[in-house]
């Protein structure tokens, strides 16, 4: 049990410098204006409408690469609990993107690839960091030997 935890906060933490890293390089790209308060929502969401389509793709794509090499790392890690290590990871993406969508206003397309990307990402890293692994090693999620 403490290798699964263990699994997942690697995992978190991948998922977490994943996605800031991506994040910088947007903000590098479009960087904010001098002295916005991004404690202000009203200041934020008056920047967030002025940003191109490819400023909060990337914003996006950190989502999702966060979900994606987080959830790879939960899975690659944790060895009786590799789905669900990694769906830890996708869930916890999930709902930090919808808190995200609480706090300023996104166009719909970006919350509706935020809120559709995280976990079908967080299983494709599951699957793929589980390829090469013996099939009895995540038997005991799936149910077991009956």
């Amino acid at each position: 049990m403490m290798r699964t935890f263990l699994a997942v906060l690697a995992g978190l933490i991948v998922m977490f410098v994943s996605v800031a890293a991506i994040e910088m390089i947007g903000i590098y790209r479009y960087p904010p204006p001098l002295g916005l308060d991004v404690n202000d929502a009203r200041a934020m969401n008056a920047w967030i409408a002025t940003l191109p389509v490819a400023a909060l793709a990337i914003v996006v794509a950190a989502w999702a690469v966060g979900a994606f090499a987080g959830a790879w790392t939960a899975a690659r890690l944790s060895r009786r609990h590799a789905l669900p290590s990694a769906m830890i990871v996708g869930v916890t993406v999930l709902v930090a993107t919808a808190t995200n969508f609480f706090q300023f206003a996104h166009p719909a397309w970006m919350m509706l690839a935020g809120l559709a990307l995280p976990l079908p990402l967080a299983w494709l890293g599951y699957r793929l960091a589980s390829a090469k692994r013996e099939p009895e090693q995540d038997r005991e999620w799936r149910g077991g030997d009956r």
